[in-house]
């Protein structure tokens, strides 16, 4: 066969269908660039109107409540050297993650753009946008320009799949995104590296360290490289990983050498499998895995939250858990039957399994449970594989597809994709900030205890912002109420019962409220909660004293205020007020004192002793205190 003869062999559609063997293809693909760059024009335009919103969910630990992020390049080395959100103000439970490179770019953006959430939301989408680009240029050099309309077809839904809402729309998922571009570079440079081209080799080694760098998620690439070279006749995969290999052992220590070894705790509000048995925590597991696999389909209803009870800890007594190993299992098993053959079926499901292993709680227990982020990498090899069946479905036996085949085909993926962008531009307007998203998301996953809650949260938040206008602000009081009265009804913890407690007490719901801040206390007894219970406490006794005359019960509340904090000047002052209504002068003569010592020139408090001091006839003392009221 002649030189020109064998770069016209390239790997064409009905032997996909028919003959599942990868053939070796070449082409030059400078000339359909254009190709690519018309769908990461369109990324950019499907995501467009994320641009204007605001900072939601955890974007404020990586931007806005970011010491070092705010000090823009003044904080550069902070965030490389230490683990990632640690600059964060509040407490975030991240010791045991590095990822500086994407806190490297917000500080940046900060720099010159601070506190503007809108420079950050742009920056997700074009760098999304560059991601379609190189997918395209990677699936065309995997491929072979002969198979173009499926790479077009693949890049496309990829492009609007709605799994991608979440990646792009969240400012903190940056990491996801720079991860994967440079995993994607990563396999484009090895290719060249296999066809001998200068530079590759090294340019794939940085790649990979800047994609490991993003989230250490990107180590599955050290085991899609060998894959990809495998399944594609693209040579000798050991030299590549090995150097690839390497890396990652140069990451590992730099990381180690910063973060050191951090108790890696996970608590079980995030991840619900924590403390279960070993068989319930597979099970609930491999319905997670059937879940991602149902949502790749049929993505909707969406959710930026899956805790419990959403998904419910599952045993190997039900149907959905051994319907997901066998499936799971059966692919897995036809993809190492085709493993000789090369099949391009093989390789879609094994990349798609390896892309979910690290995230699937069976081989490392991870911080969640279930994360629509979690299915970037592996939604390639999905949407890969899916246009490769439904290609195969419809195959003929003659090298081009038959023309009314062609029209059912590009119109059955035509279809897909203009549902899923239709999805995927609703869903993006969901992520608008957190009151739409958390108020859309109770809808779409109303047994999560964290949906409620959240909604709770930043409804009490929007009712501080507005409490000085009734009107405007009654409804987010009452929404506090209901959600984290619905959250505490699905898994009581700290955050909905203190919730609860505060929504209830701003309400003046004491007896309502005090129980529930009893109860944060078996998760959390920090001093917050502890001021909360004396808060109550004390504005529930002046109440009672006040509204009924429940003398009795008043000064049984105000005492136990007094028990938690003795330095508050007003209860001292109340406590006198109510030992004096009781008649008990000398009580109330002894509190009347210590708020007097606290505040010798208060008018109040100086007129109460000085009273207090007539009823139990001391007049002397009396008059002297009435001279010393300001005039």
């Amino acid at each position: 066969m002649s030189e020109s003869k064998k770069r016209k062999q390239h790997y064409k559609l009905s032997e996909i269908a028919t003959e599942p063997k990868l053939l070796k293809t070449e082409t030059k693909s400078n000339k359909f660039t254009l190709y690519g760059l018309l769908l990461a024009v369109f990324a950019f335009l499907l995501y467009s109107a994320t641009i204007s919103h605001e900072f939601v969910l955890d974007d404020g630990l990586v931007t806005s409540i970011n010491t070092y992020v705010k000090k823009g390049m003044g904080g550069l080395w902070d965030i490389f050297s230490h683990a990632y959100r640690a600059g964060a103000t509040i407490t975030t439970n991240s010791d045991y993650v590095y990822r500086p490179l994407s806190v490297m770019m917000f500080a940046m953006e900060w720099n010159f753009f601070p506190d503007n959430p809108k420079v950050h939301h742009i920056i997700n989408v074009l760098f999304y946008a560059i991601s379609i680009y190189f997918v395209f240029k990677l699936l065309l050099k995997l491929l072979g320009d002969n198979n173009l309309p499926v790479i077009i077809i693949t890049c496309l839904l990829f492009t609007v799949h709605p799994l991608h809402t979440e990646v792009v729309s969240n400012i903190k998922s940056r990491d996801e995104i720079m991860c994967f571009l440079f995993s994607v570079l990563t396999i484009i440079f090895v290719l060249r590296a296999s066809e001998n081209k200068p530079w590759s080799l090294p340019l794939a080694c940085i790649s990979f360290l800047l994609s490991l760098l993003s989230k250490e998620g990107a180590v599955i690439t050290l085991a899609i490289i060998p894959l990809t070279l495998y399944f594609f006749n693209k040579g000798n995969f050991i030299k590549p990983t090995l150097f690839l290999a390497l890396v990652f052992v140069g990451w590992f220590i730099l990381r180690k050498s910063i973060i050191g070894n951090p108790v890696y705790d996970i608590n079980s509000n995030d991840n619900q499998i924590v403390g279960l048995a070993l068989g319930q925590r597979w099970a609930t597991s491999f319905y997670v895995l059937w879940y991602y696999l149902k949502l790749s389909i049929w993505p909707w209803p969406l959710s930026w939250d899956y805790s419990f009870s959403h998904i419910k800890n599952y045993s190997w007594k039900e149907l959905m858990p051994i319907f997901s190993l066998i499936l799971h299992l059966g692919l897995f098993v036809f993809a190492i039957a085709k493993l000789k053959s090369r099949s391009i079926y093989s390789f879609c499901i094994l990349a798609y399994i390896v892309s979910m292993a690290l995230y699937s709680n069976l081989v490392l227990v991870i911080g969640t449970l279930m994360g629509e982020r979690f299915t970037y990498q592996a939604s390639l090899w999905f949407c890969l594989g899916v246009v490769m069946l439904i290609y195969s479905l419809l195959k003929h036996k003659d090298i081009d597809l038959h023309k009314n085949k062609k029209v059912i085909f590009y119109s059955a993926m035509g279809l897909i994709s203009c549902i899923y962008a239709y999805i995927t531009f609703q869903r993006t307007a969901d992520w608008k900030d957190n009151f739409t998203l958390f108020s859309k998301d109770v809808l779409n996953a109303p047994n999560s205890f964290r949906t409620h809650q959240a909604l709770g949260d930043e409804s009490l938040q929007k009712f501080m912002k507005l409490y000085k206008n009734p009107s405007d602000s009654i409804k987010y009081i009452q929404l506090a109420e209901k959600h984290h009265s619905i959250s505490s009804s699905i898994s009581k913890n700290f955050s909905n019962q203190v919730g609860l407690g505060n929504a209830l007490l701003i309400q003046n719901k004491y007896a309502e409220a005090l129980p529930l801040f009893l109860s944060a206390q078996k998760f959390g007894d920090g001093n917050v909660i502890k001021e909360r219970i004396r808060t109550t406490y004390y504005r529930h006794g002046i109440s009672l004293a006040r509204d009924s005359n429940n003398l009795e019960k008043a000064e049984e509340l105000l005492v136990k205020a007094y028990s938690m904090d003795s330095t508050q000047v007003e209860l001292m002052s109340d406590l006198g007020m109510v030992y004096g209504l009781k008649r008990n002068f000398y009580q109330a003569l002894y509190y009347f004192n210590k708020a007097y010592e606290k505040k010798p020139n208060d008018p109040n408090i100086i007129a109460n002793l000085a009273n207090t001091y007539l009823f139990i006839g001391n007049k002397t003392k009396a008059d002297e205190l009435f001279s010393k009221i300001p005039k």
